[in-house]
């Protein structure tokens, strides 16, 4: 089996590079937290890309993150997991769960957040039983990091090395959570279900290659 030159993308040449890693395309909304927690990842048996596409509501981002696939795709550069990672914020109900089935309709796995990216990060501490607005967030990441949180990218490095320890405690709290809001049949309601996310659906996949 011949060997990728270094001037190669190890996401070219699918039979070469499949037969050592696994690879993901994490496309996000935000513009430095979360490509920065997901780059971060150092995982054994897998590569992970975690790149911005867009600002702007759910649906924008969902369809940004098909636009770019596609130019991944015509690049040569394919992958073999596909995630898109997006809040809710102030995204209409309905433009919400739009983005969440557009998403899975054309590939996507969804790692949403209902109301922001934030959420998952106060999982690693506290079990949220309540609704909570994003606007409290910053305030009790400060209380249970003691230091303060903000979007800037050194803060952004700091988080994933304060919560990596306790990833295993987010995932049972953000699980536990999105078990309460399905109905009789297991069905969910993305919009309605605050506070909620599936980020860490994502970070089980992920951690399942360390």
């Amino acid at each position: 089996m011949s060997k990728l030159s270094s001037k190669e993308s190890p996401f070219k040449r699918r039979p070469a590079f499949r037969a050592l890693r696994e690879s993901f395309l994490i496309l996000c909304e935000g513009e430095s937290t979360e490509p920065l927690y997901f780059n971060a990842f150092r995982l054994s048996t897998a590569q992970v890309r975690a790149l911005p596409v867009t600002s702007g509501d759910a649906l924008a981002v969902v369809n940004a993150a098909i636009k770019r696939r596609q130019i991944e795709l015509e690049k040569g550069n394919e992958y073999d997991h596909y995630w898109v990672v997006f809040d809710k914020d102030a995204t209409s109900n309905v433009r919400f769960n739009s983005a969440i089935a557009l998403a899975g309709l054309n590939g996507f796995r969804v790692a949403y957040s209902n109301q922001a990216f934030e959420l998952w990060f106060i999982l690693h501490f506290d079990y949220v039983s309540s609704p909570m607005h994003r606007n409290q967030y910053a305030n009790r990441l400060k209380a249970v990091l003691g230091f303060p949180y903000s979007k800037q990218k050194e803060i952004a490095r700091l988080m994933f090395q304060a919560l990596f320890p306790k990833q295993q405690l987010a995932i049972d709290n953000a699980r536990r959570l999105y078990t309460q809001f399905a109905d009789e049949l297991d069905q969910h309601n993305p919009a309605e279900e605050e506070s909620s996310t599936t980020v860490f659906q994502l970070v089980e996949k992920l951690r399942s290659f360390m």
